[in-house]
Parts: C-alpha cells; structure tokens; sequence
C-alpha cells in the first residue's frame, strides 16, 4: 500500500517543543489514518535528548523513521534531507517547535482527497510557550480559496509558504528542483519556497489556501540566521528565480512590491532598534530593491531617520496602552 502522507520534521536542539509537536500530530493522526501516513524526523546532531524523545513517539507509529546526521548540515539542507526520505505521495514538512490542531490531518485528507496538489494551511501566533495566543489568523485572509494559475497564488499568498509548517505539496513537484539547484540556494534561507512555488508552476498543480488556522506557531523562537540577508536578498533571490522559471512579470512585480509593503515598512523599526543586527547593511539592501516604491521613500526612510529612542518610548506607550484598562462609565 503507498503512503499517501509523509510528515517530515526536521529538528535541532529543541526536544521539549519537539515532544509537544510529536504529541500533538499523534493525536491527530489517531487510529484513522495511521496505515496512510509516516513521520519522518531528521536529527540535526543534536546535543541534548532529542533523539530519546524522537524515538519514544516513533516506537508507536506504524510508519516511522529516524534519521540521525552524525553532524550538523544546517537547517536548510536539512529539510531538504528529511523530505528525500519520505515515500509518501504528498511530503508536510513541520517546524519542530510548531503543534497541530486535532482537527488538523482530516482537514488535510479532505483537500489531498479533493484533487489539490499542494495546500497552504492559515496557522496562529503563539507566545513561546503556548500559553497566550497572539494572532488567530497568521496568513490575515478568512477564505478558502481555490487556485488553478500559480502567479495567482504568487500573487495572494506571497512568502506566506516560506513558514515550512504550512505546507503540504505532491512529493513530485517538490523534487523538480533538482538537488544540485535547490542546495546553490540554501544560503538565501528560503530554498523550500522556490521548491514550493517552482513544483506548483512546473507540475500544472492545483492549489488551496485553508483558511482554518490549523497549525499552531511560536512567535520569536527562530533560530540564529541573518535576518537581513534571508529577507533582503534571499527573498528577491526568490522573486527572480521564479521570473526565470516563466512566473509572469506583473505577478512578481505585485509579490515583490506587496512584500515590501507587509513585512518591511512594519519591521524596519524592529531592525533599527536591535543591536545585533547590521542595520546599515538592511538599508542598503532595501535601496537595492525597492527604490522605486513610492513608500520607500515617504514611510520607510522617515521611520529610518527617526532617532531610536524616540522609537522606543512610543512603542512603550503603545505597550501601556494596550495594558492599562480603559474606564467604564
């Protein structure tokens, strides 16, 4: 019988949040689907007790697998790693620190089962321990929607498939970039997403955007990367690639410009204000590539100009704000 689902986790370091994940997509999996789906997980050389804790769910799952890197790869190539060891017909590649709803493998099954080949899951923003919800709706759109043409996926979703956890694509279409391709793109940070967004435009797939957060995501706990150079350049790496590949210029253009308009003019601040990264450095990049946005030049440069103090004592008002209750007449 062939595997409809592998879900595959790459994991580091990380054995308390793994066990919750693992935990979590046991409940899920149940005994409905447990001869249709093998979890995968790839240790990346690991340091504390994430290999006890990987075993210990494995030895009660019908399909597992346990892969152990006598040393460290890296994250990027390690995802890459875990999903050529999978057999199923569909490959879900989930963040270790990340959980699942219980109703989260139904949901899957029901758009596998429906003809989709690859699916983009809504997930919700957490705190660090799961206690607190931050966000109900991390992707921002309340509709399923249904997608024949990828530029039109391009277009709506954006880098939204970069969070690996929301992702389930046909094994096929992930590996029609070959190795060689996707491993000269690790150093962008974001090799997953154009082995996502090349698969979709290569293969003719269908899409669905869930609209259902199914998928639970902790804020602020990334691991040490450059964020300037994977969300600079790493993702017009991406953009460009894809024009490669045949995605139309006015899908690009409206991903690239929508991306700059999301993520930096509400991030550069957070840039600014962190000593340890290279802000200079961030600016120039931005100047590179988007330039000719208008709103480079009449948001993001003000809020640039802007002495950081100033910037911290009103995000610290912000904060009260949002603390100290409003009165009741």
């Amino acid at each position: 019988m062939t595997l409809k689902l592998s879900i595959c986790i790459p994991t580091y370091n990380r054995s308390q949040e793994l066990d919750v994940c693992l935990e979590s997509l046991k409940q899920s999996i149940g005994d409905k689907y447990r001869d249709q789906i093998e979890l995968v997980i790839s240790n990346n050389a690991s340091t504390d007790d994430t290999e006890r804790i990987a075993k210990k769910h494995l030895s009660t799952i019908k399909h597992g697998f346990y892969i152990q890197n006598p040393e460290n790869v890296g994250a990027d190539k390690n995802i890459y790693l875990v999903a050529e060891r999978a057999s199923g017909e569909f490959i879900w590649i989930i963040g270790d620190d990340d959980k699942v709803t219980i109703d989260a493998i139904d949901s899957v099954f029901d758009a596998i089962n429906s003809g989709y080949e690859m699916i983009v899951l809504n997930y919700s923003v957490w705190n660090r321990d799961l206690s607190r919800v931050l966000n109900n709706s991390g992707v921002g759109i309340n509709n399923n929607i249904s997608f024949t043409d990828p530029n039109n996926v391009l277009e709506t979703l954006n880098i939204e498939p970069g969070l690996i956890s929301i992702v389930i694509i046909k094994r096929e279409a992930f590996f029609l970039t070959p190795k060689k391709i996707y491993f000269s793109r690790i150093n962008s940070g974001f090799a997953h997403l154009y082995a996502f967004y090349a698969g979709i435009y290569l293969n003719k797939s269908r899409v669905l955007y869930h609209c259902c957060p199914i998928v639970l995501n902790r804020a602020n706990n990334t691991g040490q990367y450059d964020l300037v150079r994977y969300f600079t350049q790493g993702i017009e790496e991406v953009f460009s690639s894809l024009l490669a590949i045949g995605y139309s210029n006015s899908a690009v253009d409206r991903a690239r410009r929508s991306y700059f308009r999301s993520y930096w003019l509400r991030n550069i601040v957070f840039v600014k204000v962190r000593k340890d990264y290279d802000a200079i450095r961030c600016i120039k990049f931005l100047y590179k590539y988007y330039r000719n946005d208008w709103l480079f030049w009449i948001i993001l440069i003000p809020l640039w100009i802007i002495p950081p103090w100033i910037i911290m004592r009103l995000r610290n008002l912000i904060r009260l704000a949002r603390i100290v209750p409003s009165k009741t007449l």
